[in-house]
């Protein structure tokens, strides 16, 4: 992931920087908490840490642009003393108009050059261990976002976290709610619709399937399976500034079980938003109910 950093000394010359996007952690108790949260198992140690990660992206790059700032400044002003002097120099005796102003222009072209040697020589030590400090970092935001993506669970056993709507028998359609928690998210509520009809099936497979279903209601043995993951929101506010907007938790798949054997299954080709939450400057995760779009539309198959 690459980053460009350029500006221009006059019109003289320009200079240009590239320079690899970076991170750096705070401290050794940042270091240690983004390298243990990132692989943890526990989510909001996972989200804190990659909160953490971001915070000092910014703060890394702030701190390297100033600097940089600084000697551009400093370059810029050296030029401009140096330029000066040079535009106004006077003809030797024996120099006539043309020649003073090839003189001018040739000693203009040796100060950009110089000062742009002298300037990127500054640059590229400048950018020499926060180039170094990402190696590790950023192999840290990898590891963390692959946890992040990686597929999760809650299941849901037999009882009063799964409700059973009344059955649409014409429609041979069974709507059911399920009540999912855990610490991260709060206790939340899907709806999802058991659709008995599949063209695969004869009649009597079909009442089957339904008398089955039925049974498994009756003797509250139908369990859950809700499969989610995490995906952080990216905004960018400029090309050094990177922001997570919020944390979106979004459903993968569901399955309804019997003994551990899968009755039905859902796999979702695009995830639903099933809860978000945002992360403070002091790592406090706080919901966002209002960003919740909850139940699935499409029947659930077999």
């Amino acid at each position: 992931m690459y980053k460009v950093y350029q500006k221009s000394l006059l019109i003289v010359f320009i200079l240009s920087i590239i320079f690899m996007s970076f991170l750096n952690a705070s401290g050794t108790n940042e270091e240690g908490y983004i390298k243990i949260g990132s692989s943890s198992d526990d989510m909001r140690a996972v989200v804190k840490a990659h909160s953490l990660i971001i915070k000092n992206i910014n703060q890394i790059y702030k701190s390297y642009f100033d600097e940089a700032d600084e000697y551009y400044n400093f370059y810029i002003a050296q030029f401009n003393q140096e330029s000066e002097r040079i535009n106004n120099l006077k003809p030797e005796l024996w120099e006539t108009d043309a020649q003073l102003e090839e003189r001018k222009i040739n000693e203009l072209e040796k100060l950009s050059d110089n000062i742009n040697k002298e300037y990127q020589l500054k640059i590229n030590e400048l950018t020499e261990p926060y180039q170094n400090e990402l190696d590790v970092l950023y192999e840290q935001l990898e590891i963390n976002e692959e946890n992040l993506g990686k597929p999760k669970s809650i299941d849901i056993l037999p009882g009063e976290d799964i409700e059973y709507h009344t059955y649409l028998r014409n429609e041979r359609l069974w709507p059911i709610r399920l009540s999912i928690a855990n610490r991260l998210i709060p206790k939340t509520c899907i709806t999802v619709v058991v659709d008995f009809l599949d063209t695969n099936r004869t009649e009597d497979e079909i009442r089957s399937a339904i008398i089955e279903f039925d049974e498994a209601r009756r003797n509250a043995t139908l369990s859950a399976r809700v499969g989610w993951h995490i995906e952080p929101d990216y905004a960018f506010k400029d090309y050094s500034t990177t922001t997570v907007k919020r944390y979106l938790v979004v459903v993968d798949s569901i399955h309804l079980l019997q003994d551990e054997e899968t009755l039905y299954t859902r796999i979702l080709d695009t995830p639903i938003l099933l809860h978000s939450f945002l992360i403070d400057e002091d790592l406090n995760i706080s919901h966002s109910p209002k960003d919740r779009n909850l139940g699935i539309l499409e029947p659930i198959a077999k």
